[in-house]
């Protein structure tokens, strides 16, 4: 399966995807995975602004969640890309409609919002923060290298995205390729020892998990199509899987729109062991800096995370991991 096929699956689960996610079905990546991204990112929006100036690249950008938070985050110029008309155009419509609502930000807090539809004025205490509007553009991640110029970008970044790339390889080169020296590029995927093709979750009487399962860790020459519902999906409203298969090479598209009942997504993963990642990050000219293996221990992550059955797993098993590299000087 190469790049161009997988884009065409994730283009016709892009508006599903964006629905859902806009709706807070992503708790992994709400209330996990973003905050513990954003948390370690070592570049960060100061009081004076002094970051207008840097260029940052979202690489595998969807809908563009991420992409806004990191733009708040850090300050700086972001370009978001995608190979999703689908994600792009779900991100420039977001944008444009709610661009001026987040011109502003209270000192007092790293993200604003505002229902009101003018713009609104800050109050004597609060600052007054320009978020620099993002701009998207359809891009094959593999392709990132050939479509910007030498080190045009101060920093990348990627949340769960390489894992569904087929050469992850040629998106690491790429990237150091349009990174200046010294930049940093910093993403997410699923952790490669626990998310081998195989594996299942054990759990008590009670649900809560107590070990994981997993063979076939170093079957890495297929594509493995998962099929999944988000956890907080109503199971009477999902609908039936065309094929149980979870090895089959083509992905069913959903169902029709009209259908009420919500299909899973079948969506290819491209499993990688942890030296095949460290070998790429290496092979492309990089320096690891950091991993970070987010859990729900951690005690910066949002209140509405506490308690969250869908996270807590993460207290004993770690699902996600995270990459902080530099391109050396």
């Amino acid at each position: 399966m190469d790049s161009e096929q997988v884009g065409l699956i994730w283009d016709s689960y892009a508006a599903l995807w964006t629905e859902q996610t806009r709706k807070g079905f992503d708790q992994y990546r709400d209330l996990l995975n973003t905050p513990t991204f954003l948390h370690v990112f070592p570049i960060k929006r100061d009081g004076n602004n002094n970051n207008h100036l840097l260029r940052g690249l979202d690489v595998g950008c969807g809908e563009g969640n991420n992409t806004r938070l990191v733009a708040e985050h850090t300050g700086a110029k972001i370009i978001g890309i995608d190979i999703s008309p689908v994600f792009i155009n779900a991100s420039k419509d977001k944008e444009d409609l709610d661009f001026v609502t987040n011109t502003f930000t209270s000192s007092s807090s790293s993200s604003s919002s505002s229902s009101s539809s003018s713009t609104p004025s800050p109050s004597p205490s609060s600052t007054m923060i320009t978020r620099q509007k993002i701009e998207y553009q359809v891009v094959n991640a593999e392709k990132v290298g050939d479509h910007f110029a030498e080190g045009s970008f101060d920093f990348v970044t990627s949340f769960m995205c390489l894992m569904d790339v087929p050469d992850a390889k040629a998106v690491l080169v790429g990237v150091n390729r349009i990174l200046r020296p010294g930049g940093v590029f910093q993403f997410s995927v699923l952790h490669p020892c626990f998310n081998p093709p195989t594996k299942k979750m054990l759990r008590d009487q009670d649900g809560v998990p107590y070990a994981m399962q997993i063979a076939n860790y170093f079957d890495t020459g297929k594509v493995k199509i998962d099929r999944w519902w988000f956890s907080n999906t109503p199971k009477d409203q999902r609908a039936p899987l065309l094929d149980t298969n979870t090895n089959t090479m083509i992905a069913p598209p959903p169902p029709p729109q009209d259908d009420r009942k919500i299909p899973a997504y079948c969506l290819p993963y491209f499993h990688r062991t942890l030296s095949m990642w460290t070998d790429y990050i290496i092979e492309s000219g990089f320096n690891i800096r950091k991993i970070v293996e987010p859990t729900a221990l951690s005690d910066f992550l949002p209140k509405e995370s506490i308690g969250n059955k869908v996270i807590d797993d993460t207290k004993s098993i770690p699902i996600f991991i995270i990459f902080q590299l530099y391109k050396p000087l």
